[in-house]
């Protein structure tokens, strides 16, 4: 719901030279129709706009076309909104780190844009806003997640709500969890090493 799609009307033959009105209806305020379509002369179809509006449950439309007393029903299915995505990036860090979450819905936003609910299974480890707003005619949003320190590896599942449920798992890291490089020295013997490198004594020459 949300987004407009494109019904077609089919004639069994081609129209009169004045064209061919035909009466069109939707017994459902979720799928708005004009009231009525032209077949051009010597033309046999013709599309129209179909608009429908935001629902929270699937939702069937019936169609209804008329031309000349003979009816014809076709059933549209309006589907809500909905999130298709969440994602962290990165989805593994060291905790104080903020990461992002990035929300993706199934439709553009409807009028007046999408609030889409965030939440943490740990929030002791990963505290995102309670949610995000969405533009209208936009898809995607992006929300930060704060960390906190730990002394151990910790997890928790970044959720995003908006008719419907997705959740992504954050890898919490201590903040010493990255490697850290030695320096080691060892005895080196002296003598040249070509590519501009000499030795003499313990130290290197480049």
């Amino acid at each position: 719901g949300g987004v407009a799609t494109a019904g077609t009307i089919y004639l069994t033959g081609p129209a009169a030279a004045a064209g061919a009105i035909v009466t069109l209806s939707s017994n459902s305020s979720s799928a708005v129709v004009p009231g009525s379509v032209t077949v051009p002369g010597g033309a046999s179809s013709s599309s129209f706009v179909i608009t429908t509006t935001a629902v929270g449950s699937s939702t069937a439309a019936a169609l209804t076309a008329t031309y000349q007393g003979v009816q014809q029903t076709a059933t549209l299915s309006v589907t809500p909104n909905t999130v298709q995505w969440i994602s962290l990036n990165p989805s593994s860090i060291n905790g104080g780190v903020t990461t992002a979450a990035r929300i993706t819905l199934s439709a553009p936003a409807g009028a007046g844009g999408a609030t889409v609910g965030l939440g943490s299974s740990n929030p002791t480890v990963a505290t995102p806003p309670s949610n995000v707003s969405i533009p209208q005619g936009s898809r995607e949003a992006l929300g930060p997640v704060p960390t906190a320190a730990v002394s151990s590896v910790s997890s928790a599942t970044i959720t995003a709500t908006y008719n419907g449920s997705l959740g992504a798992v954050l890898t919490v890291n201590p903040a010493d969890a990255n490697p850290i490089v030695s320096l080691v020295s060892y005895p080196i013997a002296a003598g040249a090493y070509g590519y501009g490198v000499a030795v003499t004594g313990d130290t290197v020459r480049l």
